[in-house]
């Protein structure tokens, strides 16, 4: 009989839902035949023995071992490598789904005898459907790293995008099983989830060389994390005290190995997480530990840098607004609070988070105007911003309002536009630049800086000034990214415009210049500006949202320019019916200048995203009976 190649090592735990179709992606591949797939069962009292014993009918590499006791993801993850007989092994989880042709190029990656490989996954829903891809080190193409050189260590660490690289998940690890049994399981670490992990730094000073593949070989399913049953900040614990701990165990604290671990640490935990951490804690006490968030952060945020103290700095002012007798306690008065406050606006802070103080007046609501002016009825419709809620998103936060409609969607579904989404997300890559015509209350905004990272730019544009306050407040709490915000409408000229506004939405803009002031008294003004003046100097842009309901033609009219220096991805919206109130040619006209500019222009499918082709204008204005109210179209162009 032939040795075995590779050993998957699957350990599990009551995920009989999700084992059949882990293992059937596994062993419906070709090379199939060349391996082992060695699952630990820690005693699950669901129906995975069944499901398993099943299966090693039809598969006899499926070697199966019940555990009298569940001893724990780090003591079973070890023993389904002690049982191992292959040269390799592939640490698996129970749950996530080998892509096609993965198992073939990871046996062909293995003939060259490297000590572990690491390979990228691709994230999918529950029910698998994509997400994105999953970027884990600044690297497109395959590359080779000796750990043990420090000089190499050091490379390797500041390529890192998150903890990946540092083997947080164990279903992008292929381990020659030589080398992970030249050290014993660790009993330091054991309880701790990342057992694993600390096992393969301990071998680094030893000799580890590591390929990276630079290819995705399983999809992994998101909200199936086994770890939350004691809440979301002791979840949160586990990844970052953990890592902090092993880091500094076989590294040190000062060394630059835990300073990358902790620059990756922070992208993955931002003070938004926090905060909404926070908020949970107010609202959940008896499962969610507040003393324990504090520790985290200031164990996190401890560099010292002045993103540090700007980070720590805003959370100390929101827990001091939420729990104001806690604070004093521990010493936060709130005069200090104001004093540090006003230094580090004028030596760290940009103008936007100045609204930081307004968490410590008596009076939250806006001081009354000293001089006759319009009611707030007058000025439109007004947000009690007083009960705006931060929520916490896949990546980043944002802050809504409950009682708007777009807010109560994301509050209710933590999405908005899936199908927009799915889109952003194929098409952005890190270091890319994203133009948001208009951002709204910042959705797609702060999901685009969330993908293009510190490296890239993220542009938007938005009129309504009460959509700017919620843009802003989720800007106080999401330091590092860089986006520029410019408050105003888009037009092919500058000047002034009435925005008529409902709830969030930006509603219908009048272009055109009033006759006379008092023909306007009573309206809400705002400044328009052409994009092709204010952009000029942009040196690339990547991606594009048109979003401006009735005013579609004059914004593509005043960014033409853009468009064919940059030649950039479009996304926008066709909503016939809007825009015939403000528009002349209506729908046709706007797709004739879409078509006029050179793009092909394509359905994206709700809500899967899906991009489904067109042949003509024509084609598109009677997809689906568009014309009648309120049907809208998402479209993607590209030229």
């Amino acid at each position: 009989m032939n040795a075995v190649k590779l050993s998957l090592c699957i350990p599990t735990h009551n995920f009989g839902r999700f084992i059949a179709d882990t293992l059937h992606s596994i062993l419906e591949q070709d090379g199939a035949e060349e391996i082992e797939v060695v699952v630990v069962d820690g005693a699950s009292t669901d129906n995975t023995a069944d499901v398993v014993t099943s299966l090693q009918q039809q598969w006899p590499q499926i070697k199966y071992f019940k555990l009298p006791a569940k001893g724990g993801i780090d003591r079973d993850m070890a023993k389904s490598v002690e049982l191992a007989t292959g040269e390799y092994c592939w640490l698996f989880s129970s749950d996530d789904i080998m892509r096609n042709g993965a198992l073939e190029l990871a046996l062909n990656e293995i003939k060259q005898g490297y000590d572990l490989y690491l390979c990228r996954h691709t994230e999918y829903t529950l029910e698998m459907q994509f997400i994105t891809e999953y970027p884990i080190l600044r690297l497109s193409s395959p590359a080779v790293f000796d750990l043990a050189n420090p000089n190499e260590r050091a490379k390797y660490a500041s390529l890192a995008i998150n903890t990946e690289p540092f083997f947080s998940f164990m279903g992008g690890i292929i381990v020659k099983k030589s080398i992970w049994d030249s050290v014993p399981l660790n009993e330091a670490f054991v309880g701790s989830c990342w057992a694993h992990a600390a096992r393969l730094f301990e071998i680094i000073p030893r000799g580890l060389i590591v390929k990276y593949v630079a290819r995705s070989y399983l999809n992994r399913r998101q909200s199936n994390d086994s770890f939350m049953d004691k809440g979301v900040i002791n979840r949160r614990a586990i990844a970052i005290e953990g890592y902090l701990r092993i880091v500094d165990t076989f590294f040190g604290h000062d060394s630059v190995e835990a300073f990358h671990v902790r620059r990756v640490l922070k992208d993955e935990h931002p003070l938004d997480l926090f905060i909404s951490c926070l908020n949970l804690s107010k609202d959940k006490p008896e499962t969610e530990n507040r003393a324990l968030l504090d520790s985290l952060i200031r164990k996190l945020y401890c560099d010292g840098s002045d993103d540090d103290k700007r980070t720590l700095l805003a959370y100390a002012a929101h827990s001091s607004k939420l729990f104001p007798a806690s604070a004093r306690q521990h010493g936060w008065q709130r005069h200090d609070l104001k004093r540090m406050l006003k230094n580090m606006e004028r030596h760290l802070l940009r103008p936007p988070l100045r609204a930081i103080r307004a968490a410590f007046r008596k009076r939250t609501a806006l001081r009354a105007p000293t001089r006759a002016g319009p009611s707030p009825e007058q000025c439109g419709p007004k947000f009690a911003f007083s009960g705006k809620r931060l929520i916490e998103l896949d990546g980043f936060g944002l802050y809504v309002m409950p009682d708007d409609y777009i807010g109560g969607s994301i509050i209710s579904g933590n999405c908005y536009d899936p199908h927009i989404i799915r889109t952003i997300q194929r098409v952005l890559r890190r270091g890319d630049v994203f133009v948001d015509f208009t951002a709204n209350i910042g959705f797609f905004t702060f999901l685009a800086a969330s993908l293009v990272k510190k490296e890239g730019k993220v542009i938007a544009f938005e009129p309504n000034p009460q959509n700017i306050q919620l843009i802003y407040s989720t800007l106080l709490v999401s330091p590092g990214l860089n986006i520029k915000i410019y408050p105003y409408a888009v037009s092919d000229s500058p000047g002034i415009a009435k925005l008529e506004t409902v709830a969030s939405g930006d509603g219908l803009v009048n272009r055109d210049a009033p006759e006379t002031n008092e023909s306007w008294r009573d309206d809400l003004l705002v400044q328009r500006v052409a994009p092709d003046s204010v952009l000029k100097d942009e040196p690339k842009i990547d991606l594009i949202k048109i979003d401006v309901e009735a005013h579609k033609p004059a914004p593509l009219r005043g960014l033409e320019s853009l468009l064919r220096r940059h030649r950039p991805k479009l996304i926008t919206k066709l909503h016939p019916s809007a825009l015939k109130l403000n528009n002349k040619g209506a729908a046709a006209a706007h797709l004739e200048q879409l078509y006029g500019l050179g793009y092909k222009l394509s359905i994206i499918e709700e809500p899967t995203g899906d991009i489904l082709e067109v042949s003509c204008a024509e084609e598109l204005l009677n997809w689906k009976s568009l014309d009648r109210e309120p049907m809208r179209l998402a479209l993607f162009g590209q030229s």
